[in-house]
């Protein structure tokens, strides 16, 4: 039982790496850019950024026109875990027009999050390009994929779980998701805790959705990702 425990922390303490870092210490690409005020263009975002929504285990994003439908062993995180993992207070939760607001002056909104029960996970998030004052035909998505390799090439402890992440060597490639190109790249992970040593997979999946990027993290101990590839439907 401990060793099953272990693997499921390991598991989601690396899904967790990307999802509870701001993104200035994420893209040092992004910061050196030196942000004036993120909110600066959130009236022309709110007309089209619309956060996704989860019913009977199924993610639906009218958004980025894509839903996911989980296995029914997976459970996914609530709003309120969602909203917290971006700073943002239990005391605007209900309210559509101050979350809103709040979600407008980050730069990554993470949109949902699911796990199955041995920690295999996956991230939905969107960086919002044109509040970083970055021109998204200049910002291409291999600039984007770079900025996560400079920062997961070392070492990371979280909560006494050795982590270490870096990038399998292949390389980036193209990838359809729901009839969506996708450019992605993979990742191996390596961690030991209480005398044991694992290994784990992470890809990554980026493409634009007018002037934000939808991120994809999943993270998973076998390398197989075509089942989970296939749980997501274009919608009209």
């Amino acid at each position: 039982m401990k060793k099953i425990a272990f693997v499921t922390a390991l598991v989601m303490a690396a899904g967790s790496l990307f999802s509870c870092t701001t993104f200035d210490e994420f893209s040092s690409k992004a910061a050196r850019k030196k942000l004036e005020s993120i909110a600066e263009n959130a009236e022309d975002i709110h007309e089209t950024f619309q956060r996704g929504t989860v019913e009977d285990n199924v993610y639906t994003s009218e958004f980025a026109k894509i839903k996911f439908t989980a296995p029914d062993d997976w459970t996914f995180s609530s709003d309120e875990e969602l909203l917290s993992a971006m700073d943002i207070g239990s005391d605007v939760a209900g309210n559509d027009d101050e979350v809103m607001k709040k979600l407008l002056s980050k730069v990554m909104i993470f949109d949902a999050q699911a796990a199955a029960p041995d920690g295999s996970n996956v991230t939905i998030a969107f960086e919002n390009v044109s509040a970083l004052h970055l021109d998204p035909s200049e910002y291409p998505l291999e600039d984007h994929l770079q900025s996560i390799i400079d920062d997961l090439d070392i070492d990371t402890e979280t909560d006494g779980i050795q982590l270490k992440i870096v990038p399998d060597g292949n390389g980036y490639k193209h990838t359809s998701v729901a009839g969506y190109d996708f450019l992605t790249m993979n990742c191996k992970g390596s961690g030991s805790a209480y005398g044991f040593d694992y290994e784990f997979t992470q890809k990554y999946y980026v493409r634009y959705v007018d002037d934000f990027i939808m991120m994809m993290t999943y993270t998973m101990i076998e390398d197989d990702v075509s089942e989970f590839e296939a749980r997501f439907e274009k919608i009209d």
